[in-house]
């Protein structure tokens, strides 16, 4: 097992990726961060912290591990939550960090990061962000992907101006696992 290091637990941009799309990756880009480290790691950061946090803290510790166990979208409030907690921590007790050894899952970051640089190769590119991901999917189908229409799902997301969902990005996932990274 490997431990989250202190003062990066996961090393990954929690602003956004791009200055051109700073408004759709900035909120989307926290939740993957939270999934890669998985339901354990706020299992055990909940037991370390439990006589220190109000019940309503706790509350939200638990919502962050059912949305990770059941790949629901984390809301804003819940992310902001969570960074305020662990930036809290990292300043007052960071050998808490030290006894949470947690692999972490960076198929979550993984995902995200591909999807990030198609966007923006389109935008730099002058391209059709939905005819990019829509080549993506073809791409997926003559190679049997089982999940290939996730990126007909991120194209529309993306041109209207939202970010991917959990789903999508655990989907393109298993895409990426089958047929690899284009």
């Amino acid at each position: 097992m490997v431990s989250f290091p202190r003062n990066a637990l996961v090393s990954f941009p929690r602003n956004g990726w791009s200055a051109c799309a700073e408004m759709v990756w900035s909120h989307s880009s926290e939740s993957p961060i939270i999934f890669s480290r998985k339901a354990d790691f706020y299992k055990k950061l909940g037991l370390l912290v439990a006589a220190e946090i109000s019940a309503a803290q706790r509350n939200k510790i638990d919502h962050l591990i059912n949305c990770i166990v059941n790949k629901n979208d984390i809301s804003a409030e819940h992310a902001s939550f969570e960074s305020q907690l662990v930036q809290e921590i990292r300043a007052e007790k960071p050998e808490l960090f030290d006894s949470i050894l947690v692999e972490p899952d960076n198929q979550w970051i993984a995902s995200l990061k591909l999807v990030v640089e198609l966007y923006n190769k389109c935008i730099d590119q002058s391209q059709d962000i939905l005819s990019e991901f829509q080549k993506q999917r073809e791409i997926a189908k003559l190679r049997g992907a089982k999940f290939y229409s996730v990126y007909d799902e991120i194209g529309k997301s993306l041109k209207e101006g939202k970010a991917p969902s959990i789903r999508h990005l655990y989907n393109l996932n298993n895409v990426i696992n089958i047929v690899g990274a284009e």
